[in-house]
């Protein structure tokens, strides 16, 4: 099976990336963001073959909205993904003021992990950037609501997993995924509070 997650930015889309592929064994290929350019050379790896993962039958992928593949457009690049995947879940978060904010801080701060639980210092944040950064977030809202609309697939957000911690929305993509949901698992990446980034 070929799954694919679909997410913005500071949506949840890594614990919820986690969870899904701590479900799979080691015989299944397993990328965090294969098509993030930037994130791939800081970290001194070459992208990800193209045909590495289009052409494994085992294979995980978590990628976000924006992330394409040379001069493909944000609606050619999912088109490709639902072409060649078995699975696709897509995620979003509601409250783009605060995606905006967490973005932007781990982006002015420099971080080198994102994922780090810390106080956001926002005073490195000016107003100016919050509001291009959260129009951006609103238009890829917008985009990828139509998008599953146009092709009958649901959208997630972070606000139904990650803050009103309602099982309901893992439960369905467990079902579409036609596995089974380890608790402990979903105990681990989704219910613990350490997990929490923004302190």
């Amino acid at each position: 099976m070929k799954i694919c997650i679909y997410a913005q930015g500071r949506s949840g889309s890594t614990s919820l990336y986690k969870l899904i592929s701590s479900h799979f064994g080691d015989e299944y290929i397993k990328y965090d963001e294969p098509f993030n350019s930037f994130s791939n050379k800081k970290l001194g790896l070459n992208d990800a073959s193209i045909v590495d993962i289009f052409d494994t039958d085992n294979i995980i992928i978590k990628t976000l909205h924006y992330n394409t593949i040379g001069e493909l457009s944000e609606k050619e690049m999912p088109d490709l993904l639902f072409k060649n995947f078995d699975k696709i879940i897509f995620l979003i978060r509601e409250n783009t003021i605060s995606q905006s904010e967490s973005y932007l801080y781990r982006t002015n701060s420099k971080a080198y992990d994102w994922h780090t639980p810390e106080k956001y210092d926002l005073s490195i944040v000016s107003e100016k950037e919050l509001i291009e950064r959260n129009q951006n977030y609103i238009d890829s809202n917008n985009f990828l609501i139509s998008y599953c609309n146009e092709i009958g697939l649901p959208i997630y957000t972070y606000e139904d997993i990650f803050v009103k911690k309602d099982i309901n929305p893992i439960n369905q993509i467990f079902d579409y995924l036609g596995i089974k949901l380890n608790k402990s698992l979903y105990s681990e990446w989704v219910l613990n509070p350490l997990r929490k980034e923004r302190l």
